[in-house]
């Protein structure tokens, strides 16, 4: 094995994370696994992304069981990229928690310098000066340091916020649902000129102005969305099942019907 081959040789006895340091050094080393082996730093990202989401999801169902599995696996595959990056001489474990360590105390003066106990927004406000101060990244504006990969959703989300903490925002939630107003009776005059492109900008509009409202509301939209989502298939599902109690199907029964039974559902979720 050349000076060049992960390590394999660490006590098993340490600490859990340079046990999982340990497992990906061994799986892409010689005689390591042949899938593990072939991965890059760009062949990783959608599965990442997608454990990402999975996370997510054993968070909202508030399974302890499938979290700490989930968690699990989303933090063996940033070990496997971190390998990776060792190997490459990108970086190595100890390079990035050294550096995300001393991020966040000098990010966090009001916990670690003790300068002053301050609110949420002043949080966010410091968190942004800061990031400004150390000018370590070339960005000439403050949104340019949001990549534009995340989901549109969520990417609306946080560009919102980072105009926010430099002061580029709504003062307080009232003007918000108007503006929501505003954008719905801009959607709706498009739809009555017939003018389909701009209904679509129309739309985009009035979908960044709700996710404005939902920062002032203090919910997170992609979580607000997927509930939604949820409850609209639980729903769907009671219509699916009790058609299927009639030996029917959604294709052979009315929009009425469905209707009805939706109207149904509804009822049952409700609280007594």
């Amino acid at each position: 094995m050349s000076d060049d081959s992960p390590s394999t040789d660490r006590n098993p006895n340490e600490h859990p994370l340079l046990r999982l340091e340990a497992l990906c050094a061994r799986l892409r080393g010689d005689g390591g696994c042949p899938w593990d082996r072939a991965q890059t730093m760009r062949s990783l990202t959608p599965y990442i992304l997608e454990e990402a989401y999975e996370v997510l999801d054993a968070v909202e169902a508030g399974a302890d069981a499938s979290l700490r599995e989930e968690m699990g696996d989303l933090l063996f595959l940033l070990f496997l990229m971190l390998e990776i990056a060792r190997e490459e001489r990108r970086a190595s474990v100890e390079d990035v928690v050294q550096q995300i360590v001393e991020k966040m105390i000098r990010r966090h003066p009001h916990v670690f310098a003790k300068t002053a106990d301050i609110s949420y927004d002043r949080a966010m406000i410091q968190w942004e000066e800061i990031k400004q101060d150390e000018g370590r990244k070339a960005h000439t504006s403050v949104l340019d340091e949001i990549g534009e990969t995340m989901p549109a959703l969520l990417l609306a989300f946080r560009i919102q916020q980072k105009a926010a903490a430099v002061g580029f925002d709504w003062p307080a939630a009232g003007p918000v649902v108007d503006k929501v107003e505003e954008e719905t009776r801009e959607l709706r005059e498009a739809f009555a000129s017939g003018d389909r492109e701009r209904a679509r900008a129309e739309l985009g509009d009035l979908i960044f102005a709700c996710v404005n409202l939902c920062r002032f509301l203090d919910a997170d939209p992609e979580r607000l969305l997927r509930s939604t989502v949820r409850k609209f298939r639980e729903r769907f599902r009671h219509i699916e099942e009790t058609l299927a109690g009639q030996g029917r199907g959604p294709k052979d029964a009315t929009l009425e019907e469905m209707d009805r039974l939706w109207e149904e559902s509804k009822r049952l979720d409700s609280p007594r």
